[in-house]
């Protein structure tokens, strides 16, 4: 007797991101805050920091390598940038 695994509703996934349908915003979850950079690289230019807690927009993504990049928007959407997928929960 083999119990089937089902998939966990992207609710309890640690993304909570499945791929085909971009939320229209998250939550910073990175402590102290989320680097926000010009383009989704590491090497990218810092441009602004998100504070954890923070409700951001999310405009675009790229999957790049293992990471999923945000595009986003906040400070009223004063401010855009990258950040990665392990700064933000949806």
């Amino acid at each position: 007797n083999v119990a089937v695994a089902k998939p966990a509703p992207p609710s309890e996934t640690v993304k909570g991101f499945v791929g085909d349908k971009l939320p229209s915003e998250g939550v910073v979850t990175a402590s102290p805050f989320a680097r926000v950079r010009e383009s989704p690289s590491r090497q990218a230019a810092e441009t602004g920091r998100v504070p954890k807690g923070v409700t951001v927009k999310i405009k675009s993504y790229k999957q790049l390598g293992r990471y999923t990049w945000f595009e986003i928007t906040y400070n009223n959407g004063k401010k855009e940038g990258w950040t990665r997928e392990d700064n933000l929960k949806f």
